[in-house]
């Protein structure tokens, strides 16, 4: 593995190098998932060396947005790479960690790591870790604690959802270098997790910046055609604009029938392994894909709610205005939750164009117009039923979408090369921490 993660390092042209020389002398460390660990290291549990704080939550009367008492986290909602940002505050917390504490959350996802750059009021899905100064370094057992994560994942409990309790944490495995030999090791891993974030960010950014310019793309045909030189015609439509002057405009309830107008609502204790696949918003992505994964239902639960080739589903809640054409040519038996809206287009339009539609920036605005804000965003089924767009010929619109089939192709290819530099280099990250922290590799002649 490490060596496929160097390889993809080079390509990256990072000049980065893995660490490879050992210590000297290794010992046994008790613990099976460690192994071996230097002679000179201690072998302690967590809470011999850190005090641990669980947090606990206060009546909700005594929360609020306005700024008045102390910055309150109820979980790890609000972390941050670094440092959280707090959207509650609470006059009489319960538990409030001191600044500088190891923020860790015990409840689904466990844990996911932050530092207090403040005081916080606490709630229970978070613990506060305060080192022991004389033994243990925070930064140290910052870096530590991202290797027990997976310790505390196969530790937690819970029926409705992931949790461990404070013993589970006070229980996990410590390895303790010298205060000096924890110093070199937080700056060699400082240094190098600098630099990979940065190279990070920067892949999410050109993510992003794909993202802006395939809708940018997808927008212009859709809306003018091939034609540069097409004469045009205003819409009345504001978020529209102009359109080819032989176009029509029409209401998407025009060209497409609603069959099952909402999909179906059915608890997660039918999901299963197999059957058909239940399709819900969080399984459809920004570009109109499904993901990996997903969960499935008996046939005899889905009822009318089966997909047919063509169909078309929007989402009206939670992330609105993120759409699916279903092909049945690529994608297994599919059926659609309830927070999905599917419309059938009629024999006057391709499935493939109007699917183009909702990628576009009109339709982005429309959604924006149309989205109504209250604890979440939501666009019913008439609303998008009434939403205006532009009909080209048959012929023209197959023409757009064999077009745009080509363009977004080299753009999705160039994102799916992001997403895995992405990949690859976090899985880097994570064994270079977990090799630096127990011992595995000696980085402390690379930290002088």
């Amino acid at each position: 593995m490490i060596k496929r993660v160097v390889a993809t390092i080079q390509i990256m042209k990072m000049k980065m190098t893995y660490p490879s020389k050992p210590y000297p002398a290794y010992k046994p460390s008790g613990v099976e998932w460690l192994g071996e660990v230097p002679t000179h290291w201690e072998v302690r549990r967590l809470k011999q060396a850190v005090t641990l704080m669980m947090g606990q939550s206060p009546p909700g009367s005594e929360c609020s947005d306005k700024p008045i008492g102390l910055p309150f986290l109820q979980g790890c909602a609000e972390f941050g790479e670094r440092h959280p940002s707090p959207v509650q505050f609470c006059w009489v917390p319960q538990k409030v960690s001191p600044m500088g504490a190891i923020l860790l959350s015990v409840r689904a996802p466990v844990g996911r790591l932050n530092i207090a750059d403040q005081e916080y009021g606490i709630g229970r899905g978070l613990c506060a870790l305060l080192p022991h100064k004389c033994v243990l370094q925070t930064a140290f057992a910052r870096y530590h604690l991202e290797v027990l994560e997976h310790g505390l994942r196969l530790a937690s409990t819970g029926s409705t959802y992931d949790a461990v309790s404070v013993g589970d944490v006070g229980n996990q495995p410590l390895l303790v270098p010298p205060l000096a030999e924890q110093a070199a090791i937080v700056r060699y891993l400082d240094h190098t997790d600098g630099r990979i974030r940065r190279y990070l960010r920067s892949r999410e950014r050109l993510i992003e910046l794909l993202k802006e310019y395939r809708q940018a793309v997808v927008h212009e045909v859709v809306t003018r055609g091939l034609d540069p030189d097409v004469p045009l015609k205003p819409t009345g439509v504001e978020w529209l604009g102009e359109v080819p002057a032989h176009w029509e405009v029409r209401r998407l309830k025009q060209v497409c029938s609603r069959s099952s107008l909402y999909g179906a609502n059915i608890a997660a204790t039918y999901y299963q392994e197999t059957g058909v696949r239940f399709l819900r918003t969080t399984d459809i992505t920004d570009e109109g894909e499904l993901r990996e994964g997903g969960v499935f239902l008996p046939q005899e639960l889905v009822g009318n709610y089966v997909l047919e080739d063509g169909d078309i589903l929007i989402s009206r809640s939670g992330t609105v205005g993120r759409s699916f054409l279903y092909q049945s040519h690529l994608h297994e038996l599919c059926a659609y939750a309830g927070y999905l809206v599917r419309f059938v287009p009629s024999i006057s339009v391709l499935p493939k164009y109007i699917f183009l539609f909702t990628k576009t920036q009109a339709f982005e605005g429309f959604v924006r117009t149309m989205s109504i804000s209250s604890t979440i965003e939501n666009v019913n089924a008439d609303k998008y039923a009434n939403a205006h767009l532009p009909i080209p010929p048959l012929a023209e619109q197959a023409a757009i979408a064999a077009y745009l089939d080509k363009q977004t192709a080299a753009i999705d290819a160039a994102m799916a090369r992001a997403r895995r530099e992405i990949d690859l280099l976090s899985e880097y990250r994570t064994r270079l921490i977990a090799d630096v922290v127990t011992g595995q590799v000696d980085v402390r002649e690379v930290a002088d």
